[in-house]
C-alpha cells in the first residue's frame, strides 16, 4: 500500500508540477526577461538622453553663431519686411527705387528652403549703385546677384536692373506667388 501512495503521490507531484508550477515558471521566465529587456532600454534611454544634454550644452557655447542662421536664413519671412530693408539700403546709397517685385519658388537642392527671386529697378549714378552691391554683399542676410543690367538714360543717371535671389527655411511649401509693386 505503501508503494502505491508513493506512486500516486509522486505522480500527482509530476502532473502538479507540470500543468500547473510550469506554466507557472515559463511565465516568470518571460516577465524577467521583459524586465531585463526594459532595464536595458531604459538604460540606452537614459545615456542618449545625457548625450543630447551634453550636445545642448556644445550648442549653447555657440549661441551667438547659431543666431546668425536666424539671419541668412530665417524661419519667418515677410516680403514686405525685405521691400521695405532694400528700399531703405537703396535710399542710403543715395539710389532711387524705380520698381521691385519678387515670386516664391522652393530650392532646388531642398524642399524645405525656399527661394525668393527678387527683381528690383533702381536709378542713380554708378559709383552709388557699386556701392549699394557692396552692402548687398556685405549685408548680414544672404542675397545671390543673379543678373544685372546697365542702361544710360537721357538725363544723366543710370537706371539698373537687378535680378537677386534670398532664401529662407519653410517646412511646408508655400504656392508660388507674384508679389509686385
Amino acid at each position: 500500500m505503501r508503494v502505491y501512495l508513493s506512486i500516486i503521490f509522486l505522480i500527482s507531484v509530476v502532473f502538479i508540477g507540470y500543468f500547473l508550477v510550469w506554466p507557472e515558471y515559463q511565465k516568470i521566465t518571460v516577465i524577467q526577461s521583459n524586465i531585463e529587456g526594459l532595464n536595458m532600454r531604459i538604460s540606452q534611454n537614459e545615456e542618449y538622453l545625457e548625450s543630447l544634454r551634453n550636445l545642448k550644452d556644445k550648442l549653447e557655447n555657440y549661441k551667438e553663431e547659431l543666431s546668425m542662421l536666424d539671419v541668412i536664413l530665417p524661419k519667418e519671412f515677410y516680403l514686405p519686411h525685405l521691400f521695405y530693408g532694400i528700399q531703405e539700403m537703396v535710399q542710403e546709397h543715395n539710389l532711387t527705387l524705380d520698381s521691385i517685385g519678387g515670386n516664391y519658388g522652393t530650392f532646388e537642392k531642398s524642399p524645405d528652403i525656399q527661394k525668393v527671386r527678387l527683381s528690383i529697378g533702381i536709378s542713380g549714378r554708378y559709383r552709388d549703385f557699386k556701392n549699394f552691391l557692396d552692402s548687398l554683399q556685405h549685408s548680414r542676410r544672404f542675397f545671390s546677384i543673379e543678373k544685372i543690367s546697365i542702361t544710360p538714360t537721357q538725363e544723366g543717371p543710370f537706371h539698373f536692373s537687378l535680378e537677386i535671389n534670398t532664401f529662407f527655411y519653410q517646412k511646408a511649401s508655400p504656392r508660388k506667388k507674384d508679389l509686385s509693386r
